[in-house]
C-alpha cells in the first residue's frame, strides 16, 4: 500500500510480524515529504519506544496531547499547562483522605465520610484510609482516579452511571448497592481531588496525566491552523485509552489525516482503559476509517540466525510460526461480529495443522521442528543419587532437555 491510496482516515491491521511499524515509518517519511517536517506526526504506545526509534516526530500521543493544550492556552493568554509528578498527585490524594480522617476524629462527619463509612462497612474507618504503612486505598484511589478519566466516565455522566448499577428491572441486591456506593464515592473523591490541586497552585494549571486527553480534546475546537499537524499515524492504535481515542475523534473533525495501525490481540494495555477491538469498530464506524491489512512475512529466529517463512505455503512451515498462528486463531473477538475468526484483522493466516489443530507427522519433510529447552526451576529436595525422582516427578520431565514435540499446544 502506497502513501497516495491512504484514506481520510485508514486502519492498517497486520498480524504479529508483519512489519507494521516498519509500514508506519515508511508513511510517516512519505507525510513528511508530501506535508513537511513539522506538518506530520507518529505516535507510540510508550516513552521507550519512542526513544528507541529517537526523531522528534515520533512521540506519544500525551505529548501530542500536550503541545496542542499549550498552543491553544498560549493563544488565549491562558497559563500554559504543567503535569503534575507521581510524588504530587500523592500529596494531593493524601490531604484529600487526611481531611476526611479529621472529621471523623472530631465527630464532624460530611457526605463523604458516610460514603467511606459504608465502603468499609465499619464505623471505625479511619485507619483503613490512612494507613501509613502501606497507603493501600491511597494507591487504589489514584488508580481509580486515572481509570475514571480514560473511560470518560465525566461528571456530567454520573447519575448515568450509577442507574446502570441497578439490574435491569430496576431493582437492586447487596451487590449492585455496593457498586452503586463505590460509584458515588469515586465521584466524590476525585471532584475533592481536583478542588485540592486548584487550591494547593492557586494561578497555575495542573493537571494529572489522565486529565491532560480530556482536556486536549476539549481545546482542539480552539487550535489554530498552523498549530496542527496535517497528518498523524498512531502505531499501536489498540493500546489507545477511550479518552484517547476521543482526541483522536476530535482531531479527525478538524481535518487531520489518520493512519491507525495495530492489531487488537496485541494491546497490553487493556487495564488502563483500553478496549482494543471495539476502538477497531468504532474508528470505522465513527470516523468513516477504511480496514487496510499489512500483508507481511512472517520471521522465526533460530539462535542468532533469522529465517523467513511464508504463511502463505503450503507447508507446515516453521513450528514456532506455526505455534504463534494457533495462539492467534484461538483469541475469539470480544466485540459481536459475523467476521470468520482468521477473516479478522491482525489475524495470522490459517496454516495446515493450526486450527483445527493437528499432530504433524514425524516424517514429513515441510515441518522444521524447533527445539525447545524446557526450563523449570530446580529442585531442592535431596535425594539419594540412585532416586530416580525429584519431588515425586520423573527426573526425565523436569529437567531442562531438548523436548521434541509437534503437537503442542
Amino acid at each position: 500500500m502506497n502513501f497516495e491510496d491512504l484514506d481520510r482516515v485508514t486502519l492498517g491491521a497486520g498480524a504479529p510480524s508483519s512489519g507494521k511499524t516498519e509500514f508506519a515509518l515508511g508513511m510517516l517519511v512519505a507525510a513528511m515529504r508530501r506535508y513537511g517536517d513539522g506538518n506530520a506526526v507518529m505516535t507510540v504506545s510508550g516513552r521507550q519506544i519512542a526513544d528507541a526509534l529517537g526523531d522528534r516526530a515520533i512521540r506519544e500521543l500525551s505529548a501530542v496531547a500536550f503541545r496542542l493544550l499549550t498552543a491553544v492556552r498560549s493563544s488565549q493568554g491562558e497559563p500554559l499547562p504543567k503535569l503534575l509528578n507521581g510524588a504530587e498527585q500523592d500529596v494531593i490524594i493524601r490531604k484529600v483522605l487526611a481531611s476526611h480522617v479529621e472529621h471523623r476524629q472530631h465527630g464532624d462527619d460530611c457526605a463523604t465520610c458516610d460514603l467511606l463509612r459504608t465502603y468499609f462497612a465499619v464505623s471505625e474507618w479511619s485507619g483503613l484510609v490512612a494507613d501509613d504503612s502501606t497507603d493501600a486505598f491511597a494507591n487504589q484511589l489514584r488508580d481509580m482516579l486515572a481509570r475514571m478519566n480514560e473511560i470518560g466516565a465525566k461528571p456530567q455522566f454520573e447519575d448515568m452511571l450509577i442507574a446502570r448499577a441497578a439490574s435491569r428491572d430496576g431493582m437492586l441486591d447487596e451487590r449492585r448497592e455496593r457498586l452503586r456506593t463505590q460509584w458515588r464515592l469515586a465521584f466524590a473523591l476525585r471532584e475533592e481531588y481536583n478542588e485540592a490541586i486548584r487550591s494547593s497552585y492557586p494561578g497555575e494549571y495542573r493537571l494529572d496525566a489522565s486529565q491532560l486527553m480530556i482536556d486536549a480534546t476539549e481545546a482542539v475546537s480552539g487550535i489554530q491552523e498552523a498549530d496542527i499537524a496535517n497528518m498523524l499515524i498512531v502505531d499501536d492504535f489498540q493500546d489507545t485509552t477511550l479518552a484517547g481515542f476521543a482526541l483522536l475523534e476530535a482531531l479527525h473533525e478538524r481535518g487531520v489525516r489518520l493512519l491507525l495501525v495495530g492489531n487488537p490481540d496485541e494491546a497490553v494495555q487493556t487495564f488502563r482503559g483500553s478496549y482494543p477491538e471495539y476502538l477497531f469498530n468504532q474508528a470505522q464506524t465513527r470516523m468513516g476509517a477504511r480496514l487496510e491489512r499489512i500483508e507481511g512475512l512472517q520471521t522465526a529466529h533460530e539462535g542468532d540466525t533469522a529465517q523467513t517463512v511464508s504463511n502463505q505455503q503450503g507447508m507446515h512451515g516453521d513450528y514456532r510460526t506455526l505455534v504463534a498462528t494457533r495462539v492467534s486463531l484461538s483469541i475469539a473477538s470480544t466485540e459481536s461480529t459475523d467476521v470468520p475468526l482468521p477473516d479478522r484483522p491482525g489475524k495470522m493466516s490459517d496454516m495446515p495443522g493450526a486450527m483445527p489443530i493437528e499432530t504433524l507427522p514425524a516424517d514429513d519433510t515441510g515441518a522444521r521442528v524447533t527445539p525447545t529447552a524446557v526450563w523449570k526451576r530446580p529442585c531442592t529436595v535431596p535425594l539419594p543419587k540412585s532416586s530416580t525422582t525429584w519431588c515425586g516427578r520423573s527426573k526425565l520431565s523436569i529437567c531442562n532437555v531438548p523436548v521434541y514435540g509437534t503437537t503442542w499446544p
